[in-house]
C-alpha cells in the first residue's frame, strides 16, 4: 500500500516539475516577445514580438492541459 503510495506522490512531483518547465519557457517567451514589440522599431519588432506572444500563450495552454490530464491519469490509477 505505501509503495503505491509513494509511487503516485513520485509521480505528481515530476508531473509538477514538467509544469515548472512549461511554465518559465512560456515566461521566457513572453519575455522575449515584450523586448521585441518594444525595443526593436517598425514592422520586425511588432511581427516578432506578437508571434512571441503567441508562442507563450500556446505554450502556456499546452503545459497546463498536459498537467491536468496527467494528474488525472494518476489519480485514476
Amino acid at each position: 500500500m505505501e509503495d503505491k503510495n509513494l509511487v503516485k506522490r513520485v509521480a505528481e512531483l515530476g508531473n509538477m516539475n514538467v509544469m515548472i518547465l512549461f511554465l518559465l519557457v512560456a515566461f521566457i517567451a513572453l519575455s522575449v516577445g515584450l523586448a521585441f514589440f518594444f525595443l526593436v522599431p517598425g514592422a520586425v519588432g511588432y511581427g516578432i514580438g506578437i508571434t512571441m506572444f503567441v508562442v507563450a500563450g500556446l505554450l502556456f495552454v499546452v503545459g497546463e492541459i498536459n498537467y491536468f490530464s496527467k494528474m488525472k491519469k494518476i489519480q485514476i490509477e
